[in-house]
């Protein structure tokens, strides 16, 4: 008796099972799409995972869901494959255990900016705010599908608001933190 081998199709094969992968595979099924998802490991996750030595685990990826705001990534991502996630909200988020202290980062915007004052010394709230500000501006806008960090005319001629933050555009993350901070070597360690 002769073996017969079955043909399967796919519409579309996704190669690689970390978070871009998985989702772009969920968000093709969501719209009735046969789906192969093809990873080289025997875990899903890509970066978002660990491995094992004889001493413990480690974290090789993110530490943390973040997202999940409306209008956020993992939130319309939700949204379209009507996933239900229990999430709860963390009070402390990352914690970094620093030679001389443990600093938290916190959720909590002002609970976050005591922190700078209470380990490190340095007041820099207008920095912070002026950063969480620029934040919600861009997600309001990427929400309407522009596209960043490739700023160009036409982002500023859609959210003319965004004009007073240029100093951050096509800069580096350390050349945008204040003066204060650049110089302090724990503040460094910490970001």
């Amino acid at each position: 008796m002769k073996n017969k081998t079955e043909t399967i199709v796919y519409d579309f094969v996704v190669i690689g099972a970390g978070m871009g992968g998985l989702t772009t595979a969920a968000l093709l099924c969501t719209k009735g799409h046969e789906v192969l998802l093809i990873d080289s490991h025997y875990y899903t996750g890509g970066c978002a995972s660990y491995f094992k030595r004889k001493e413990g685990f480690y974290d090789v990826g993110a530490t943390t869901l973040s997202g999940l705001k409306s209008g956020r990534p993992f939130n319309l991502v939700m949204n379209k494959t009507k996933l239900k996630l229990s999430t709860k909200r963390q009070k402390k988020g990352i914690i970094v255990h620093h030679p001389q202290f443990n600093f938290i980062f916190h959720g909590e915007l002002e609970k976050f900016k005591r922190e700078f004052v209470q380990k490190l010394n340095i007041n820099i709230d207008d920095f912070i705010d002026e950063i969480y500000e620029l934040e919600e501006k861009l997600w309001d806008l990427l929400g309407d599908g522009y596209t960043f960090p490739k700023p160009n005319l036409s982002l500023f001629a859609k959210g003319p608001k965004l004009f007073k933050y240029r100093k951050y555009f096509y800069r580096n993350f350390f050349d945008c933190l204040p003066k204060i901070v650049q110089r302090d070597k724990r503040a460094i360690e910490i970001i």
